[in-house]
């Protein structure tokens, strides 16, 4: 395989510092032009509205910066890389065009990142990403597009401070834990840890598979021409899937955990930490919004044909309305009971278990007031009016102390009354 040509790189941080309209009108004079930036990119770079007439290999680059690091409105004519690229602070690719493949695999993206009004005419790679808040509202995706594996919403604990950031911005972030803090703190660093596909059209096969969404996922009003798949995701929140058009066997294993809480960042597990079945009984969700989107999915599962998914979002839809449409006592009782006692429906076992327990329970209680002895029976004070006078006496005697109820009972329909 032919290496690449690529331009020096004196040459290419000299155009950049020049401006936009001095890198275009050199790209538009040599169109043949590969670009690679070798140094790590801090200082507010920004790419606005740059032209990049072949490749772009920012792989494994370092954008430090803690501002902003602007692609907007950019022109990738050509390849463009960015493969385990890292972005300190917000990333804006905003209305930027990618004519070749781009390959966004492995990126760490550790602020709010913009792919808003993108149009990806080629294939696109984002496997294996991190995103801590990312939009690609209103973007189209003409080709295949991967998110393998992806991580949204999730800050990297592990994360260190570089040596090579301003010295006078690293004495005032001594540790990591005091470094993460600023990133919470800092709106432009953490936002609101959510995740926007509102609006976008996958013209081609889109592949979520196996990827972890920690926070809030909206893909509202998205549509997927061809294949889709969200095969083994799982989301801590519910995701809004409101208004979407998208095929049938797009969903298979999804997993979305039931929001009782605001999200946290995940433990080592990727998972939500494990709540007892008393909390789960009697949760209230933290989100109003839930039960629509708990009925969203189950629509789509009853339209692939998925019927566990769709009981499993049928529980999660009757469980999110305590409290929120359900607020009587008498109605949510009803819907404590129905979840104790068969599981919405999806168990076997619970209600078998429910009758063997009733059974015996009824069995003991019979037997218990089969056996109980009484004085007497309240009928017998209208004996005058069933037997003639003298037969009463005697029949009292049948009808002792000595017999339980039930053999009273008996004793009493067996005997036949005596005419006058």
């Amino acid at each position: 395989m032919n290496e690449i040509d690529y331009l020096d790189e004196e040459i290419t941080l000299e155009l950049h510092a020049q401006g936009k309209d001095a890198w275009n009108k050199y790209m538009r004079e040599h169109p043949d032009t590969n670009v690679k930036f070798f140094s790590d990119l801090r200082n507010n770079p920004d790419f606005a509205g740059f032209i990049f007439p072949r490749k772009a290999n920012f792989a494994r680059a370092e954008f430090l910066t803690s501002h902003k690091c602007n692609f907007s409105g950019a022109e990738f004519r050509g390849e463009c890389d960015f493969s385990g690229a890292e972005f300190r602070g917000l990333s804006d690719f905003s209305r930027a065009g990618f004519s070749k493949k781009c390959d966004f695999s492995f990126a760490s993206f550790q602020g709010l990142s913009l792919f808003e009004e993108c149009n990806f005419r080629n294939e696109c790679n984002y496997t294996h990403a991190e995103f801590l808040n990312v939009s690609f509202n209103c973007s189209s995706f003409y080709k295949k597009a991967d998110f393998i594996k992806c991580k949204f919403n999730v800050l990297n604990p592990n994360l260190t401070i570089p040596a090579k950031l301003p010295r006078d911005y690293r004495e005032n972030k001594k540790s990591n834990e005091n470094f993460i803090q600023d990133f919470r703190k800092n709106p432009i660093w953490y936002h609101d840890r959510s995740v926007y596909f509102v609006s976008t059209i996958f013209h081609m096969n889109i592949d979520f598979g196996h990827s972890l969404f920690a926070g809030q996922a909206y893909f509202n009003d998205i549509e997927i021409q061809k294949v889709g798949s969200f095969e083994s995701c799982f989301f801590s929140v519910v995701p809004s899937f409101l208004q979407t058009k998208i095929p049938c066997d797009v969903f298979n294993r999804i997993e979305v955990a039931y929001p009782t809480q605001k999200s946290t960042l995940w433990n080592k597990e990727n998972r939500p930490p494990n709540e007892s079945w008393v909390k789960k009984l009697f949760s209230k969700t933290s989100n109003e919004s839930a039960t629509g989107y708990y009925r969203k999915l189950k629509q789509l599962a009853i339209e692939s044909k998925n019927h566990d998914q769709e009981q499993k979002f049928f529980a999660m839809e009757i469980k999110s309305k305590r409290f929120h449409e359900e607020t009587s006592f008498f109605s949510m009782a009803l819907s404590v009971a129905y979840g104790s006692v068969s599981n919405f429906g999806f168990s076997i076992l619970r209600p078998f278990m429910w009758l063997v327990f009733l059974t015996l329970l009824c069995t003991a209680c019979f037997y218990c007031l089969s056996s109980t002895k009484i004085s007497g029976l309240l009928f017998f004070t209208h004996c005058p009016t069933a037997y003639p006078s003298g037969v009463c006496g005697d029949n009292l005697n049948i009808y002792s102390n000595n017999y339980s109820p039930v053999q009273n009972l008996g004793h009493l329909f067996n005997s036949s009354p005596i005419t006058a």
